[in-house]
Parts: structure tokens; C-alpha cells; sequence
């Protein structure tokens, strides 16, 4: 946008005297950061089932929305507006599968995960390695990934070390050792790179000073 400017309007509804977006998120954001006055805007008069269900379809190209997420949206059209799949499989343009395979989701994982996920604690990746556990201990996992702060690949190892563990006594170490089991699951990046030129007759690689990360990238920089 500080480029090329707006290119497309953001989609928005009336809300309560105010507007609530449905669709670009993003150049609503990014617009703040530039710090524009005004932004290009259509606005809708649709209900809220309406607007969720538009915010399902608008996603669908670009897919930005997380499984998670659409997974939430479904449950709430099908909980609080008394819809069936079938006939949110049509509103959405989605298959009926589809629907189906969202919605298993949420009922794969636990409620307090889901919480979690919704207030920003735990990230959409983080609930992609949480949801290939049992709903019994996802929360203490979740726990573990929350307090050490893992991010979502170190997530995605403990929990395949959760899954991979022979025993309960092993389960229980893995959780309470964690940075040990993933020092072990997730091999070293060694800090000591060797630059390796054109080595000068009876000279062995081995006599050449290690160059540090810092001064290799100060190197490169100076390389071009």
C-alpha cells in the first residue's frame, strides 16, 4: 500500500452505529501503520450469520483464515444460527465434506485449548500439533508449550516425543524436561563456520582461524 495505494476496498458491515469488518484485515492494519486518513470501504447491510459466512467465502481465494479458525466460525453458524451442514456447505460454496472435516476439528480439541487459542495464548500452529494428541492431555501439553515458550516446531517435536513415549513415567518426563527432550529431538547449529578458500600448497583447512556467525555475515556483506 505505501506503493501502489489501495487496490481493493475493504468489505465491512453496519454494526451498531459503527462498522465491523469482514474482509481486509490487513490493509485495515496497514493503512494505521501508514497512518492514511481515509480508506476505501463497501459496506454491507447483512445480518451476523450473514457476515460470518461472507468472511468464510471471502477467505476461501487466499486462504488467511486458519483450519481452526473456519473450524470456529462453522460451529458457531451451526450452534447459534440453527443451521445444519448441509446447509452451510451451500452458503459457503463449500462441500458438505468439507464442513464436516472443519468441524471435526473443534470437537477434536479440548475447550480450553480452544480458549486459549482464541485469546492469542496459543497460535493456529500451535494448535495443529496440539489437536494430533488425545483431548485428555492436550491442556498439559498446552501447558508446557505456554510456560517454556515454544514455538510452533518445537511444539510440533514435543508433542510427536509425547505421542513416540512407551510409558506414562516417559510422558511424564518429557513434559517436565522439556528443553531436554528437544535438545535431543533437534540437532545443534554449530556457531564456528570455517571459510574455505583456495588452500595454499601445504597448507591443511584445519590451520585456518574459525570465523564466528557475526564476522562471517560481516564478511558476506562486504563480499556483495
Amino acid at each position: 500500500m505505501r506503493i501502489y495505494g489501495q487496490l481493493q476496498p475493504v468489505v465491512a458491515r453496519d454494526y451498531e452505529g459503527n462498522y465491523q469488518i469482514i474482509d481486509g484485515f490487513k490493509r485495515f492494519y496497514a493503512a494505521e501503520d501508514l497512518m492514511m486518513e481515509t480508506l476505501q470501504c463497501r459496506i454491507l447491510k447483512i445480518d451476523l450469520s450473514q457476515a460470518k459466512v461472507l468472511l468464510l467465502s471471502y477467505n476461501r481465494p487466499h486462504q488467511s483464515m486458519e483450519a481452526w479458525e473456519e473450524a470456529v466460525v462453522l460451529k458457531d453458524l451451526l450452534e447459534t444460527h440453527d443451521l445444519d451442514q448441509q446447509r452451510l456447505a451451500k452458503l459457503t460454496g463449500y462441500s458438505r465434506s468439507w464442513v464436516s472435516r472443519r468441524l471435526s476439528l473443534i470437537g477434536k480439541m479440548d475447550e480450553n485449548i480452544s480458549s486459549e487459542i482464541m485469546m492469542g495464548v496459543l497460535t493456529g500452529s500451535h494448535a495443529r500439533a496440539l489437536i494430533k494428541l488425545p483431548r485428555g492431555n492436550q491442556s498439559e501439553v498446552a501447558s508446557v508449550i505456554t510456560t517454556y515458550g515454544l514455538t510452533s516446531r518445537q511444539s510440533n517435536t514435543l508433542v510427536d516425543a509425547f505421542l513416540e513415549a512407551e510409558d506414562e513415567n516417559r510422558q511424564r518426563y518429557v513434559l517436565t524436561h522439556p528443553e531436554k527432550v528437544l535438545e535431543k529431538k533437534e540437532p545443534k547449529v554449530k556457531e564456528d563456520v570455517y571459510v574455505v578458500e583456495k588452500t595454499p600448497p601445504h597448507q591443511s583447512v584445519s590451520s585456518f582461524e574459525p570465523v564466528t556467525r557475526p564476522y562471517l555475515q560481516s564478511f558476506l556483506l562486504l563480499r556483495g
